[in-house]
């Protein structure tokens, strides 16, 4: 990957100072509010991260037991990695500096390298000083290098049982839209265009599995096939529900271009692994299947493990074995399988996956999606130009979750009425974009004058920006 300097943002990032919010966000109107107001950003460093990295000691722990079979070497190594870990979580309590990653082979050492030295100038390259969104960047790709250090446990994926054991759980959910999809299936001939109606419930189906995206709940969708007009007033009624959840929603505005389009490739730009990942599959399978505004999708994963729950290449294809083993969902009833549904629509994903309608993005484009940059970078001459090249084909870019919509604002203090378009720099109108984000992070963008406010003022709403709801 090319190194180009960081880009020249109109505001600081959000870091891990934020306790004293008054002095770092000047333009914050309703001031009293944000006393009792830590952001997220501060009790990440100081709660969030020291679990990770006890959880993760836990999981080479456990795997010494399960995985090394005896091996003296295999062992040594795991011990060496716990002690890493541990020194890992001691240094991060003390605001030690961050330590450069080794030229090991991986991905994106010397950008991650230059970014420390631009830090160590300014200093702030301690654990307390840092960019939050550089920070959670560097620590998973150090993570990759404490692994990637030893011959044993270079490709281990400390999280991919957690995120497999939360899949688990998802068997209803599962089979659920499984049965969706092959009642949509029995009438197809109802979307085809040129009958009756068929673009109205196009519009009807691709709103709800908007929200499916958005929230990770099928149970709204279950009114969907009979296209029963009763049906489809409850499930407006239960959208009018979350209406006010929602802080920013351009849904009409997707629609519309959606419908413009023509035999279009989505590009998904993947968040979690799991459930999230099978409703991605469920929504691309939709737009290519039953609609003739796509015929193709690209999906983006993350190369290493990343931020716990990202998809990864291995989880992309694991979820098809986990999808056609039938002892794999451990809560589920007997009651709620489908299992003719479920197999039938598995089997159409793995012949696409074969006929490269679903496909991976190429490995040469992978680096970026774990680089400590934001998505900024996507600019001729900078980091994420052959990323940017990639994404001019296509008929619209789906990014997923609140990891890239950090990336896509850069992740700094805008005030939160600032638009959208401005937020997301050269980004913007480059190519067709929509970001489903439920707000996990401080930074919240587009949204109208004194809405931040008076959440910030209603004591039910504390925690909004970084609560998921």
């Amino acid at each position: 990957m090319a190194l180009s300097p960081s880009p020249q943002y109109p505001y600081p990032p959000w870091d891990f100072t934020e306790k004293e919010r008054l002095d770092s966000l000047p333009y914050v109107t309703n001031k009293l509010t944000q006393l009792s107001l830590p952001s997220f950003a501060y009790n990440t460093i100081v709660k969030r991260w020291p679990v990770i990295i006890t959880n993760l000691i836990d999981t080479v722990h456990q795997a010494i037991d399960t995985e090394s079979n005896g091996d003296a070497d295999k062992i040594s190594e795991a011990k060496a990695v716990i002690s890493r870990l541990a020194k890992l979580k001691y240094d991060m309590s003390h605001d030690r500096p961050l330590e450069r990653i080794p030229n090991d082979g991986g991905l994106n050492s010397e950008v991650y390298n230059a970014r420390l030295d631009e830090l160590d100038e300014a200093g702030k390259s301690t654990w307390m000083k840092i960019p939050w969104l550089f920070g959670e960047c560097y620590l998973y790709r150090l993570f990759d290098s404490i692994f990637r250090a030893t011959r044993h446990w270079s490709t281990f994926d400390p999280f991919f049982k957690q995120k497999e054991d939360t899949f688990r759980e998802s068997g209803a959910a599962v089979h659920q839209l499984a049965k969706i999809m092959d009642d949509l299936d029995g009438r197809r001939d109802e979307l085809s265009p040129g009958t009756e109606g068929w673009e109205d419930k196009l519009a009807i189906v691709f709103a709800e599995m908007v929200q499916m995206c958005l929230w990770g709940n099928a149970t709204d969708l279950s009114m969907l096939p009979s296209m029963d007009p009763a049906d489809v007033a409850l499930l407006q009624a239960v959208g009018e529900d979350k209406a006010h959840l929602i802080l920013r929603n351009d849904a009409g505005a997707l629609w519309t271009h959606v419908r413009g389009l023509k035999d279009a490739r989505l590009d998904f730009v993947l968040d979690n692994a799991g459930f999230e990942l099978f409703t991605d599959f469920v929504f691309a399978d939709f737009l290519v299947t039953y609609t003739p505004y796509a015929s193709r999708a690209v999906f983006h994963p993350k190369p290493i493990p990343w931020f716990v729950s990202d998809v990864t290449p291995r989880d992309f294809s694991s979820i098809f074995v986990a999808l056609e083993d039938p002892t794999f969902f451990t809560t589920l009833e007997k009651s709620s399988m489908q299992p003719d549904s479920l197999s039938k629509m598995v089997a159409r994903w793995q012949a696409y996956v074969k006929q490269g309608v679903f496909k991976l993005s190429p490995e040469s484009t992978h680096a970026f999606w774990v680089a400590p940059g934001g998505y900024w970078e996507i600019a001729p001459g900078r980091d994420g130009e052959e990323v940017g090249k990639l994404l001019d084909g296509s008929g619209l870019v789906i990014f997923k979750g609140d990891l890239n919509y950090r990336k896509l604002t850069g992740d700094i203090k805008w005030p939160n009425d600032t638009p959208w378009e401005t937020a997301i720099g050269p980004v913007a109108g480059r190519f067709p974009l929509v970001s489903l984000r439920t707000c996990k992070a401080d930074v919240v963008v587009g949204l109208g004058p004194g809405v931040a406010e008076k959440l910030d003022a209603d004591p039910k709403e504390k925690g909004w920006r970084a609560g998921g709801k």
